[in-house]
């Protein structure tokens, strides 16, 4: 979702893409049998049809998800990081911020 800021000294209008590249996300793609995948990672590319996150790691089960999304996920939660960037599909997926540290370590 884009933003805009107005400047108060030239009274220019600037677009911000929270989501745009260099943003840290968590990404929610649905993969069918009504399931979903959780990727994290950070956003080098993003349109119509692609998202490209580096640094990326495939959360295979969050275990609670609101202590997921608070940056403390439980002991149940399964970590597989990706050793190249990955390109997802944009239709259907839901992007969240994720202002924590991006997972690195699988577990």
């Amino acid at each position: 979702m884009k933003t805009k800021k107005v400047s108060k000294k030239t009274k220019t209008i600037k677009t911000v893409d929270k989501f745009g590249p260099g943003a840290s996300v968590a990404v929610e793609v649905p993969i069918g049998n009504d399931s979903v995948s959780m990727i994290t990672g950070r956003i080098v590319s993003r349109n119509r049809e692609y998202i490209v996150l580096t640094s990326a790691a495939f959360i295979k089960d969050t275990g609670r998800r609101t202590q997921f999304f608070a940056g403390t996920p439980d002991g149940d939660c399964e970590i597989e990081v990706y050793a190249d960037d990955v390109q997802l599909p944009a239709a259907g997926a839901f992007l969240y911020a994720w202002p924590h540290s991006l997972p690195a370590a699988q577990r």
